[in-house]
């Protein structure tokens, strides 16, 4: 293709990237009509066909665009050293470059992009911070009462009462905990969301895989992600298995259309909680607590230890290996990735980026109060 093709197909990328642009921001409608016309049914027919696998597509369509963008780079170098022969093969190549940038974007996007211009989900679900009402274990009250002798830890009453909440229900469901292989958590998953939630993506469109990049997710400290381009959800199975409920309802959170990481926090925690199952609730419980205790910890960390030391022997042993591990993998790599995709999320309009995770914490402990009055009701996913 010469270079006057090549700058036709860029035009026409950057106008189909404009158009987006305009659709997403002055029609209000237009996610919910991108879904139901367009993104759950494809998320079902990507996921049934790839099911066929037995492992990752995305993992493989990585791998060939790590080294395509190897062998172009390297193109580059050998042409830059000869730029004044090679002017026109550079800029063609350039070109190509750029319009593959925009294909990727464009695809990106149509695949599943489109779902960060939902609502948050504890806006669409309406839960109310009034923090008043959040003392959802007055016995908790008790090391507040203790502790909490100024204004700063008065205003921290709410979660210290969310984090004992929690840290009751660890000590509860851990005697019910069983642990499971990944396809048994996959197949439980995919039951629970179709049984609790109204997810308009067909049960064979959900689906988690283990990645074949484990220790390399480890060491950039990724449990796990979802694919926008094959629509598969990746698990690094090398994780204990008590974290697996939890972040395989996670994974599939994102392929119900859910793309901010906390909404997909949020729906797998109420998903996991609202089923009989020990071992999801224990899981999803385990998670927020983490969340719930590490905040705390930053404001107040006599109370948080104290709260800790609360927990059953069972759990103290789980957060330990899950600090081993931490301290194991988690070292400059895992610096580096977390920077890179923090800025991936506040370009996609996630002003908090990889914080945003933690954010669960506050809009659990706001549900926690909802869902009492609306336990009858499958959990609604926009």
């Amino acid at each position: 293709m010469n270079i006057r093709r090549k700058l036709i197909v860029f035009a026409l990328l950057l106008a189909c990237t404009g158009i987006y642009a305009i659709l997403e921001s002055y029609y209000p409608n237009f996610t919910a009509a991108y879904n139901t016309c367009f993104y759950y049914p494809w998320q079902t027919l990507r996921i049934f066909i790839t099911s066929f696998v037995p492992f990752s597509v995305g993992d493989i369509l990585y791998i060939v665009a790590g080294a395509l963008l190897l062998a172009r780079t390297a193109l580059w170098i050998i042409n830059g050293f000869k730029v004044k022969q090679n002017v026109k093969t550079l800029a063609a190549s350039i070109l190509t470059a750029v319009n593959t940038i925009l294909v990727v974007y464009l695809l990106f996007v149509l695949g599943w992009g489109a779902n960060y211009n939902k609502e948050p989900l504890h806006k669409f679900w309406q839960l109310n911070d009034n923090l008043d009402t959040m003392l959802l274990a007055p016995e908790s009250s008790i090391v507040a009462t203790n502790t909490a002798d100024s204004a700063k830890n008065k205003r921290l009453l709410p979660l210290i009462d969310f984090n004992y909440y929690i840290l009751t229900r660890l000590n509860e469901y851990v005697h019910g905990y069983k642990k499971m292989s990944l396809a048994t958590i996959n197949k439980h998953a995919i039951e629970y969301y179709s049984t609790y939630t109204d997810s308009r993506v067909s049960a064979t469109g959900l689906q988690i895989k283990a990645s074949i990049f484990g220790n390399f997710l480890e060491r950039m400290a990724v449990e796990g992600y979802y694919n926008p381009f094959t629509g598969e959800g990746q698990v690094n199975a090398e994780l204990p298995a008590y974290v697996m409920p939890f972040l395989a309802s996670h994974e599939m959170a994102h392929q119900a259309g859910l793309a901010a990481e906390e909404d997909a926090n949020l729906m797998a925690y109420v998903m996991s909680t609202a089923t009989k199952d020990s071992s999801f609730r224990y899981s999803a419980y385990l998670a927020i607590w983490q969340y719930a205790n590490n905040r705390l910890y930053r404001f107040d960390s006599v109370i948080a230890n104290k709260l800790e030391s609360k927990l059953n022997t069972s759990t103290l042993a789980h957060l330990d290996t899950l600090d081993k591990i931490n301290n194991q993998y988690h070292k400059q790599m895992a610096h580096y990735s977390g920077e890179i995709y923090d800025s991936y999320l506040k370009i996609n309009d996630q002003k908090d980026g990889i914080r945003s995770y933690a954010n669960v914490a506050k809009s659990a402990r706001l549900l926690e109060k909802s869902r009492k009055r609306n336990s009858s009701r499958k959990i609604a996913i926009p």
